[in-house]
């Protein structure tokens, strides 16, 4: 019976949810767009001191720096100076962008890991995780309340409060922390004419209390606040690789512990368990724990965060690609970027279609990888339904050149119904259980790559 009714009630669910997430956030768009021009006018020429949004609760000030390295408010409030987003990002605009219109974004043609770098704040904990979620935009486009940008420096972001077990919105305005005298923004360093970076950073900063608060952390409580889906991780000790999940505990609002559970894995098993992941879509995280952010000879950083993207075994070797949040220091060992072993193995070079670039992104053999990290971090992501969303195109502007939402729905439209990606969001997952996965056991990737070729061919 469940199934049946499923059945006969598919045609109606798709078609609402079809109209909930195109047609009538594309209507409310046009709503909200009009709503702000009249207010904003209005605003303007009746009170101009109260058209831009002022976060009270979170002021710029040094207060909302907190104890940056270890400095008195006093002395932190000597070297900080806060800019409006718009007036930042406006300054470092050229002659030939000015006359060209570009202005500043929300989001800026997509998301991708890149569009994510660290800057002078050791949060590569939540710049890692932000990077995981990059992948999966419509994953982290939900994040904001707040679909575009806003004239007024307002914006708002769900946060997962794991203690309370609820979520809870953040609102903040855009005033952006600078040094004095610089002319880059003192934290994160967002990518073009886009915001949503440093936006999610100041709200993770207003729900710890201050930046400061930022200095290190734990990727699955930064996956926990983002997604609100069960998060653990797998610490290697000398059994082999332990499971262990979040637990929360009194006082602040970051303080957590790790609950160690019974799964114990080999080396083989947890990567097995990370293909899994990968397929699964999980958002994945590896670190080397350290005291503090340490450069190592082999090029990686102990005590700091990289995203895994992909695991492949082959007959020779089993791969991991990983990211460096910071763009560049890479693994310097067998099968890094100009190692030999990619001209001495073309096939797995062109299955891993590996290319050679300082990006950050670098491959590492399995054998390496559990010598040099000893932890992973796995948050088991719901999907459906929150990988939809439409593309406002903020860069087609708002007025006169309002056809960004009409261009969303439009291929939102086409690809919920013609890609047939409505019918295997909304039936094809089931939502996590915070369970482990099963282990990955499957043939060498060049078998697979074989066989698909093989029924090309035919």
């Amino acid at each position: 019976y469940p199934c049946l009714l499923n059945c006969l009630c598919a045609p109606f669910v798709l078609c609402y949810q079809s109209h909930k997430i195109y047609c009538c956030a594309c209507f409310f768009t046009y709503v909200y767009r009009l709503l702000v021009s009249v207010c904003c006018c209005i605003c303007r020429s009746m009170c101009p001191s109260c058209y831009r949004y002022t976060d009270k609760a979170f002021p710029a000030t040094a207060k909302s720096i907190g104890a940056w390295k270890d400095k008195s408010e006093a002395d932190v409030g000597k070297e900080i100076e806060w800019q409006r987003a718009v007036a930042y990002f406006e300054s470092k605009l050229t002659a030939e962008q000015s006359k060209e219109g570009v202005r500043v974004k929300l989001f800026e043609d997509g998301v991708e890991p890149k569009d994510v770098a660290q800057g002078g704040l050791g949060d590569c904990w939540l710049i890692s995780a932000l990077a995981c979620m990059s992948e999966h935009e419509g994953l982290l486009r939900t994040i904001f309340k707040t679909q575009e940008f806003n004239e007024r420096g307002k914006y708002s972001v769900r946060l997962y409060d794991g203690r309370a077990k609820k979520w809870t919105v953040v609102t903040v305005d855009d005033n952006l922390p600078l040094l004095k005298g610089s002319t880059s923004l003192l934290f994160a360093q967002p990518k073009g004419q886009e915001l949503w970076v440093v936006l999610i950073e100041k709200a993770f900063a207003k729900f710890c209390g201050d930046y400061a608060s930022l200095d290190g952390g734990n990727e699955i409580w930064a996956f926990e606040a983002l997604t609100g889906d069960p998060v653990h991780c797998l610490l290697r000790k000398p059994e082999g690789w332990i499971r262990h999940d979040l637990a929360h505990m009194e006082g602040a609002i970051r303080k957590i512990g790790l609950r160690k559970m019974k799964e114990v894995y080999t080396d083989e098993q947890t990567f097995g368990l990370l293909r899994t992941y990968i397929k699964q879509k999980a958002l994945l995280t590896a670190s080397i724990a350290s005291d503090g952010e340490q450069k190592q000879d082999t090029g990686l950083v102990a005590g700091h965060a990289y995203s895994i993207l992909d695991a492949k075994r082959f007959d020779k070797v089993s791969l991991l690609q990983l990211r460096n949040p910071w763009g560049s220091f890479e693994w310097k060992g067998a099968w890094s970027d100009n190692a030999p072993e990619w001209d001495k193995n073309p096939k797995i070079k062109n299955l891993c279609k590996h290319v050679a670039a300082d990006d950050g992104t670098f491959w590492i053999s399995l054998e390496d990888f559990v010598q040099q990290f000893n932890n992973v971090d796995v948050c088991q992501r719901s999907k459906g339904l929150h990988d939809l969303y439409i593309d406002l195109h903020e860069g087609d502007g708002c007025l006169p050149h309002c056809t960004g939402p009409i261009k969303g729905c439009s291929w939102g439209c086409c690809k919920f119904w013609c890609m047939c990606k409505g019918p295997r969001c909304l039936y094809g997952h089931t939502p996590p259980t915070g369970k482990s996965a099963e282990i990955d056991t499957g043939k060498d990737d060049t078998l697979l790559d074989q066989v698909g070729a093989t029924m090309q061919r035919a």
